[in-house]
């Protein structure tokens, strides 16, 4: 028995359902095992794992619809899958397992880092952390402040005064000749004086040139320059926006799909490539058929690398699934090209019979490349 399983969004950032239409499962308990494609990893409980790998959930009835709720634990890897938008879903009710594949493309699941905190949960069940405050630290108590004695110098005893000597009245005749000496020496410095006032040796006004200090010219200002104080103040940088911010903001504003593809040429242009990625799939869900090739080609072998797809790897079987949709809309490029993907993953295989067809296809609407492909494999 096949299924058809969906993704379901939830507005709580972390938390999504998995619906199953048409189905009403045997008990309350069941299994799951989601499985990507490309590299074929199972979903566990903290991310992607290379074994197989089966969680115990769950599960609700919504008026014959089986839900399956999934919280951060499988949510956040789900989400970070920008690389892979396909995905079986095994179910594993009352000894019996059935299997569907689920298409990510008409549903954006919020990781839990969606609402700015973390979260961590089970299938079902929901652990809120508590946060343990960190213990305030003690106080240190602070010496008190001892004021050291300040110890005073005695006075050094002053020594007596000595009794000045007695000086005796010079003689009459001493005293008059200094007196004359007196006079003579004063008479020489008024003569000196006026030599050196005559002379110049006293004007302040001059200037020795060798030790005079040239004055500092004052810088001319253009009429073309600003002054500093007028420029306008610097503004202020933005923030730098994450890919998934800047698809996030542009999906609320709920875009057609030509601005859906406009948008996703720019990211890729921007090196953007897995925001790109995600906003050709939302346009290609839009039915953009041009959206659709492009996609495919970022999982194609033939135009794969590094440069063109954020994927690790190609996928040629995810790309044979996006050429799918144009080719059947009669566009001949997409009909060319999911033939050529099909018999390029197995020439002898059964799916030769069903490259052929829509390399005929092609080539009937004129394409050459079809034309020569079918040379090759007939």
């Amino acid at each position: 028995m096949s299924i058809k399983p969906k993704f379901v969004s939830n507005e709580t950032p972390g938390f999504a359902e998995i619906r199953i239409p048409d189905y009403t499962a045997t008990g309350d308990q069941v299994e799951i095992a989601i499985k990507r494609s490309g590299d074929g990893s199972y979903l566990g409980d903290s991310g992607w794992l290379t074994n197989e790998n089966w969680l115990s959930v769950n599960i609700q009835d919504d008026n014959g619809e089986c839900v399956i709720p999934i919280g951060p634990s499988q949510v956040d890897p789900l989400a970070s899958c920008l690389s892979s938008f396909m995905f079986q879903l095994f179910l594993k009710d009352g000894g019996a397992t059935v299997a569907g594949v689920i298409k990510k493309t008409s549903v954006t699941l919020l990781s839990s880092q969606a609402g700015g905190a973390g979260m961590t949960s089970t299938v079902g069940s929901i652990a809120a952390g508590t946060t343990t405050p960190a213990p305030e630290p003690e106080p240190v108590e602070e010496p008190a402040c001892v004021e050291e004695p300040v110890s005073i110098p005695e006075p050094e005893p002053q020594p007596e005064p000595q009794p000045s000597p007695t000086v005796e009245a010079p003689a009459e005749s001493s005293s008059k000749k200094g007196l004359f000496i007196a006079l003579a020496v004063i008479a020489l410095l008024l003569v000196g004086g006026a030599i050196a006032f005559y002379s110049g040796l006293f004007d302040s006004k001059t200037e020795d040139p060798a030790t005079a200090t040239p004055a500092t010219p004052t810088p001319e200002v253009s009429s073309t320059q600003t002054p500093a104080q007028s420029l306008p103040p610097a503004a202020p940088t933005a923030p730098t926006l994450t890919t998934r911010q800047i698809v996030q903001d542009f999906l609320a504003t709920n875009p057609d799909a030509p601005a859906l593809l406009a948008k996703a040429e720019e990211m890729k242009a921007e090196g953007r490539l897995d925001g790109a990625m995600l906003l050709y799939r939302q346009a290609a869900g839009k039915g953009d058929a041009k959206a659709a090739l492009l996609l495919a080609r970022m999982y194609d072998p033939k135009y794969f690398s590094k440069e063109t797809s954020p994927l690790p790897n190609a996928d040629a079987e995810t790309a044979a699934y996006w050429y799918e949709g144009p080719a059947k809309n009669g566009d001949v490029e997409a009909q060319r090209e999911l033939g050529r993907v099909l018999i390029e993953q197995n020439p002898s295989g059964f799916q030769k019979e069903k490259a052929v067809e829509w390399l005929t296809k092609a080539a009937e609407g004129g394409d050459a490349e079809a034309q020569s492909l079918l040379s090759q494999y007939q």
